[in-house]
């Protein structure tokens, strides 16, 4: 008679042990009278160790077969908690190493001690098809109507099936490609090429590229077969190169306001700031700055005044101190702190901004788009005279406006 497997505690729980050893005793026609001396031959020393200890004072040969399997049951066997069981199936996701059919596995194990009770089917049906790693997989079950557990396995089952049969397919034929194309880099043609191996040399289909290290399949010695005009060629490549330059160069001088260094500014549109009629003006003086970035600021400025951007002022009624902006690129950005200033007091003009879904239905049909970055944008808008005295900037000298 063949002995049952040992058991080990660090492999399968009793439980599992127990119905295979149960299986065991049918298959080889065990009495009950033996089961006993059986299961106690199948543990291992450190098991029957424990098993001694449990039953003690008495010997373990001293209790019945149904005896024995409680008090192993009930020492190796725990109960896990619901809530705690639940959550461990409902965390469960298919791994990008795991099958379908290892995910249907494990999430029918983890169940166990879930006690769903009749909502078993719809619980697995919704952790398999939530808990799914491919899109089109789940995508595919989110349109079945009344969909059961066991339809949306087998349909995840023979979908993946066929994918992995498509790539199957895909690398041999991949293979038969490279196949050939090694044996067209052995040969060595003297007189002419054949156009049935080589079809490259009548009819430019398709480009067959090797793998590193391997031999070339359009080497040397077909070159002389291949009459190429290697001058005319390489006259054209070159040609091409100053065509480029060239319009490149036009293009530039053709809208040099566009490629020229600095600050832009709108044509044709000045924008007016008015303020309530009882707003009282607000002179600030200036702020420190920080050591650190002081040149960088002054830099800033001057660049600012270069341009014809801020002007130099005497007097003026409203002063707002500035707030420099740390870039990424290291420079400097000058902004204004308005908010403490005339913002309050400003009639400005409200415009709702639209919501991205309606952006992008008006966007549904179009198959070219385009996207402008303005270079310090309110720099670029030009103000009214009446409006220039507003937006005034305070410095630790002087004080600044805007000149257009």
């Amino acid at each position: 008679m063949p002995r049952p497997d040992k058991f080990e505690e660090t492999i399968e729980s009793f439980t599992n042990y127990k119905e295979r050893l149960d299986a065991h005793f049918v298959a080889n026609s065990i009495s009950d009278v033996k089961k006993s001396a059986c299961l106690l031959s199948a543990l291992g020393a450190k098991v029957y160790g424990t098993l001694r200890s449990l039953t003690a004072p008495a010997l373990p040969s001293t209790k019945s077969y149904e005896e024995l399997c409680a008090i192993l049951t009930s020492h190796f066997f725990s109960k896990p908690l619901e809530i705690k069981g639940r959550f461990r199936f409902h965390k469960k996701n298919q791994d990008s190493s795991e099958s379908v059919p290892n995910f249907i596995t494990t999430i029918k194990r983890l169940s166990e001690h879930c006690n769903f009770g009749a909502n078993l089917n719809t619980a697995l049906r919704d952790r398999f098809v939530c808990g799914l790693k491919d899109v089109n997989i789940r995508k595919r079950l989110l349109q079945k109507q009344n969909l059961t557990f066991d339809t949306a396995t087998n349909l995840a089952l023979s979908m993946e099936t066929a994918q992995h049969d498509a790539v199957e397919m895909q690398g041999e034929a991949l293979t038969s490609h490279s196949q050939s194309a090694h044996s067209v880099s052995g040969l060595k043609q003297k007189n002419k090429v054949p156009s049935k191996i080589f079809p490259l040399v009548h009819h430019v289909s398709r480009l067959i590229m090797a793998e590193k290290g391997s031999n070339a399949i359009f080497g040397r010695d077909w070159l002389s077969q291949v009459k190429i005009h290697w001058e005319g060629l390489h006259q054209q490549i070159h040609k091409v190169g100053l065509d480029a330059e060239s319009n490149t160069a036009t293009l530039k001088e053709k809208f040099k306001d566009l490629f020229s260094d600095g600050i832009g500014k709108v044509k044709s549109v000045s924008a007016s700031l008015e303020v309530n009629s009882d707003a009282k003006p607000k002179f600030f003086k200036a702020r420190a700055v920080p050591f650190a970035i002081k040149p960088k600021v002054g830099k800033a400025l001057k660049d600012l005044e270069r341009q014809g951007i801020l002007n130099k002022v005497s007097h003026s009624d409203w002063a707002t101190p500035i707030v420099p902006v740390l870039k990424k690129s290291g420079d400097v950005r000058v902004c204004g702190d308005f908010k403490v200033t005339f913002n309050p007091v400003l009639k400005a003009e409200h415009y709702t901004l639209p919501r991205l879904n309606d952006m992008m239905a008006s966007l549904d049909q179009g198959k070219k788009f385009s996207k402008i970055d303005l270079r310090q944008a309110y720099f670029q808008l030009p103000l009214t005279d009446k409006s220039k005295t507003l937006p005034l900037l305070t410095l630790a000298k002087d004080c600044m406006s805007l000149k257009d």
